[in-house]
C-alpha cells in the first residue's frame, strides 16, 4: 500500500508542514480501509495532511477512483450506458425530446446515424472529398465512443491555396490526415457537428472560446436533484476545456448550486492545487462571479436527466452559448476530482451515502 513514492511524499509534508510521517501514514491507511477507499495519491492530490482545513471526518467525505466505480456500478443500469458512450444514441434521444445539442452534420462509421439531414460518410476518399468544402466550417469533430475529450478537436477553415485544414490550436491537418484520424478502431466513428460559438458574458471573462459546465445530478426517488457543479475553463490555445488533473493548463471553478456563484477559480501549479486570480489570458478576476444563464441551466438539466432514469447519477457537460445551454454530452462515472478540487471538499456527503445505501439494500 506504501512505497517509497508515497514515504517520500509524506517526508516532503512532514518537513514543510509539521505533520509527521507516521501520523499521515495513519490517515492514508484509515482511508484506504474506509468506505472511500482512498488511495494515497489521492491522500496528497487533496493535501489531506492538513488537519487544520480537514478534521478527520471531512477527509472521509473525498472520493478515490475505486469509490468512484463503485457508485457508477451500483447507480447507473448497464442498459442505460449507452446514451453515456455512445453519442450517437446520446443525439438522437435529446432530438427526440427537442432538447438543444449541437448540430450534426456528417457521421463516418460503418452504420447510419439515423438522423435527419445528416450526411453518412463511409471511406476515406468521401469524407476527405466532404472536408473540402469550404462552407463546412467552423466545425468541431469527435469520437463517436470516447472520453476525456481524447480525439476531439475543433476545425476553423478550409485553407484552398494550401489544401490545409486549420485547426482550432493553430495548427492545420490536411483533409487525408484528418479522414484517417476518422477511421481509428476505438473511436467507432466519428461525428461532424457545428462549433458552438459561446455566450457573450463568456467571452468577457474568457475571450473567443467556448466553455461548459459540469453538472452532476442525482435521480432520488425518481426526481432529478442538481448535487454539483464545476465551471471548466479554457486556456491558452487548448482546443477543449478538459482539466485532465491539471495537465492541460485549464482551469476549474466550483459553482454554489444555489446562487450560481463561483468562489474563486483553482489550476494545478507545481503538482499541486492553488487559487488563480485572473484568467491568464484575458486577466480579468475570476473571483465571485455569476455563472451566466445558471438558472437556465439548471432547469435544462432537470429536464434532460428526466430522458435516461436509469442512470441515477449523471454527470452533464453543458456549453454555455447565445442561444441558451446546450449540451455536449452525459457521463457517467464522471471525474470526481473536478468537484473536490474545485470546492476542497469531499463529494461522499449524506445525500450520496443515501442513495447508494438505497440502492444497494
Amino acid at each position: 500500500m506504501l512505497d517509497s513514492t508515497v514515504l517520500a511524499g509524506a517526508r516532503a509534508v512532514a518537513r514543510s508542514h509539521s505533520k509527521g510521517v507516521l501520523a499521515q501514514v495513519s490517515d492514508i491507511v484509515r482511508l484506504r480501509l474506509g468506505p472511500t477507499k482512498l488511495g494515497a495519491d489521492d491522500y496528497f492530490l487533496y493535501r489531506l495532511w492538513d488537519d487544520a482545513q480537514y478534521p478527520f471526518d471531512a477527509k472521509r467525505e473525498f472520493v478515490g477512483w475505486r469509490l468512484s466505480r463503485e457508485l457508477d456500478r451500483c447507480l447507473n443500469d448497464e442498459a442505460s450506458r449507452k446514451y453515456a458512450n455512445d453519442k450517437l444514441e446520446f443525439a438522437r434521444a435529446m432530438r427526440a425530446a427537442g432538447l438543444a445539442t449541437p448540430a450534426i452534420r456528417a457521421v463516418y462509421g460503418e452504420r447510419s446515424p439515423g438522423l435527419e439531414g445528416v450526411l453518412s460518410l463511409s471511406d476515406r476518399a468521401q469524407s476527405a472529398a466532404f472536408l473540402q468544402d469550404p462552407e463546412l466550417y467552423p466545425v468541431f469533430m469527435k469520437p463517436v465512443h470516447g472520453t476525456y475529450g481524447r480525439g476531439g478537436f475543433s476545425a476553423l477553415s478550409w485553407d484552398a491555396s494550401a489544401q490545409r485544414i486549420v485547426l482550432g490550436d493553430g495548427s492545420s491537418k490536411s483533409p487525408e490526415q484528418v479522414a484517417e484520424d476518422f477511421t481509428q478502431a476505438w473511436a467507432h466513428g466519428y461525428i461532424v457537428q457545428e462549433l458552438l460559438q459561446p455566450h457573450p458574458e463568456v467571452v468577457a471573462v474568457l475571450g473567443e472560446r467556448l466553455s461548459s459546465l459540469r453538472v452532476i445530478v442525482l435521480l432520488v426517488a425518481g426526481e432529478p436533484r442538481i448535487f454539483r457543479a464545476v465551471w471548466k475553463l479554457p486556456t491558452g490555445r487548448n482546443m477543449s476545456d478538459n482539466f485532465m488533473h491539471g495537465a492541460l493548463g485549464n482551469l476549474i471553478a466550483n459553482v454554489d448550486i444555489r446562487s450560481g456563484r463561483i468562489g474563486a477559480a483553482v489550476g494545478m501549479r507545481n503538482g499541486a492545487i492553488e487559487a488563480v486570480p485572473e484568467h491568464p489570458d484575458t486577466a480579468v478576476a475570476l473571483t465571485d462571479l455569476e455563472v451566466p444563464l445558471w438558472h437556465d441551466v439548471t432547469a435544462y438539466c432537470t429536464a434532460a436527466a428526466k430522458l435516461f432514469p436509469g442512470l441515477r447519477m449523471q454527470h452533464w457537460d453543458i456549453a454555455l452559448t447565445p442561444r441558451g445551454p446546450v449540451a455536449l454530452e452525459v457521463n457517467v462515472e464522471g471525474s470526481m476530482d473536478l468537484h473536490q478540487l474545485a470546492a476542497g471538499r469531499g463529494v461522499y456527503d449524506a445525500t450520496l451515502k443515501s442513495l447508494q445505501q438505497q440502492r444497494s439494500s
